[in-house]
């Protein structure tokens, strides 16, 4: 059951603060209250196994640009399990009444399946934990009133418009209070507020249609207040990313020519390319078939003939970011599991699998070593049930100070590629890349704008050909699906990848390159 997510009317201009507008509809203490009167209703009703998950969610944006919106998402999703079949059942109402029913329903709900299907997986035991946590920040987004926010906003589109581009000089915040309770025993209240950027700009200089976004190098989202967006240090990061854009509107345009070429991806595309791709494989709903009717299945699978094998450059590295100021960090995820920074990938090497609790059985572990990378549960919709789904992947860059520019200046003759969408086969195997911008590279320098080209790529051969990465301070964010374009999950990767790909004529069949499109 999808759990609403209403609209909330906020004035652009106000000196009231955000949350005035939208108060949590429970406290902190009365959300204990809510989820441990599920857990009993559940037990008392026959449960062997029962937990919730409760969410008081409030999204804001505020800018300089499309004005105010607030969004709020309450609800709450019980799972439970009765003579081994499970069963999950979203709602909404705040009341003891509303969610004694909802854990009634469950529990009649896994009741009638019992004589249906398979047993579920046994989940994997973790400890009992309690307690509670907040993230930490200096000036909350929500204490502050729209007309804060606006200013905020104004001080970064004011420095911009010396240039002829659009700006969106925006910022989308949320905060998420979440209870999760088990009849284990385990009762936890966290609350975390984040900021993703929605400051970009955009240029068109080639043709009248939709402009070209960039994404603003050195920002990321991230779990913070206020603060984090306060300051010349992003200004200044703005106005280069303002820079760069305009100046790569001066280069003629031209078609792309056959041949084998180097091509350098920018982070924000290689960070949708490895969303939809290798991050996708790695959740082990698709690689055992869960999703093979729904999101599809994984390239990465069979994990026996996976884990341990040096599948890509040594160069790549996948790591689960769950410390502050990581975006989405949590201390406990949906299952009541303590996060952990872990790696999937150690130098091109596959080590561990995104999973859940359900997930470990499921998974050989004769070699004595984990496989299943755990505490990385999270449902998209609180009423339904949690599926591995991290809020930070990082791919980690070298501590270096290598730019793009740096990585163009080592290409003889290739091609750079900034931005762009794309479009993934349903294992996640390769795919197609259609970028927003691709400049030929001839001894070191841009020397073109091209036109109508996409690049076409196996996701193996692609990670295996990366042959050098930009530095710390060339990272951007990119955001792709993990289990569909409705659960989102930010990637932070390096602005810059230099790989060694082929291109091929339209004739040919794909290869995994760059390939030229007739107009």
């Amino acid at each position: 059951m999808g759990i609403p997510r209403r609209m909330w009317a906020v004035p652009s201009q106000s000196r009231r603060a955000v949350e005035s507008f939208a108060p949590p509809v429970l406290t902190p203490e009365e959300l204990r209250t809510l989820a441990t009167e599920a857990i009993e209703a559940a037990t008392h009703a026959g449960a062997e196994f029962a937990d919730i998950r409760v969410s008081d969610l409030r999204e804001y944006q505020g800018g300089a640009y499309y004005g105010s919106s607030l969004y709020r998402t309450f609800g709450y999703g019980i799972r439970v399990r009765v003579n081994g079949r499970e069963a999950c059942v979203g709602a909404a109402d705040p009341t003891r009444d509303g969610v004694v029913q909802a854990a009634q329903t469950a529990v009649t709900v896994a009741r009638e399946q019992s004589q249906m299907g398979k047993p579920a997986p046994p989940l994997a035991p973790t400890p009992v934990v309690r307690g509670d946590w907040a993230s930490s920040m200096e000036i909350d987004p929500f204490a502050i009133s729209p007309d804060d926010h606006v200013v905020i906003a104004h001080g970064i589109t004011t420095r911009m418009r010396r240039l002829h581009t659009m700006i969106y000089g925006g910022f989308s915040w949320k905060t998420d209070a979440r209870v999760y309770a088990s009849s284990d025993g385990s009762l936890v209240t966290q609350r975390s507020t984040s900021v993703n950027q929605n400051a970009m700009t955009a240029y068109s200089p080639w043709r009248p249609g939709p402009a070209n976004f960039m994404s603003v190098p050195g920002f990321t989202p991230q779990t913070a207040g206020v603060e984090s967006v306060l300051g010349d240090a992003f200004h200044s990061r703005m106005e280069a990313a303002v820079d760069d854009l305009v100046a790569l509107g001066q280069y003629p345009p031209g078609l792309a020519e056959v041949g084998r070429r180097t091509v350098i991806l920018d982070g924000e595309t290689f960070a949708g390319m490895l969303s939809r791709t290798v991050v996708s494989a790695l959740t082990l709903n698709r690689v055992l078939g869960e999703e093979q009717d729904g999101e599809g299945t994984s390239v990465l699978a069979p994990p026996e003939s996976v884990i341990g094998q040096p599948l890509f450059s040594p160069l790549v590295n996948l790591w689960v970011e769950a410390e502050v100021p990581a975006y989405g960090a949590m201390r406990w995820d949906d299952e009541g599991v303590e996060t952990h920074t872990t790696p999937l990938i150690e130098q091109g090497i596959v080590r561990r699998y995104l999973g859940t609790r359900g997930h470990v059985a499921q998974v050989d572990t004769s070699n004595n070593h984990p496989t299943v990378a755990l505490g990385v549960s999270f449902a998209a919709d609180v009423g339904s049930l949690p599926i591995p789904r991290p809020g930070t992947l990082s791919v980690r860059p070298p501590d270096t100070k290598t730019s793009l520019t740096d990585l163009i200046r080592t290409v003889d003759n290739g091609y750079v590629v900034r931005g762009g969408r794309h479009v993934i086969d349903q294992q996640g195997a390769g795919g197609v890349i259609a970028p927003a911008m691709i400049f030929e590279v001839q001894r070191g320098h841009i020397v073109r704008h091209i036109s109508n080209a996409r690049l076409e790529f196996s996701t193996k051969k692609l990670l295996r050909s990366v042959i050098a990465l930009g530095g710390i301070d060339s990272v951007v964010a990119g955001t792709g699906g993990i289990g569909g374009d409705s659960h989102q999950a930010s990637r932070c990767v390096p602005c810059t990848r230099r790989l060694s790909c082929s291109k091929t004529s339209t004739s040919s069949r794909p290869k995994g390159g760059l390939r030229s499109i007739s107009p």
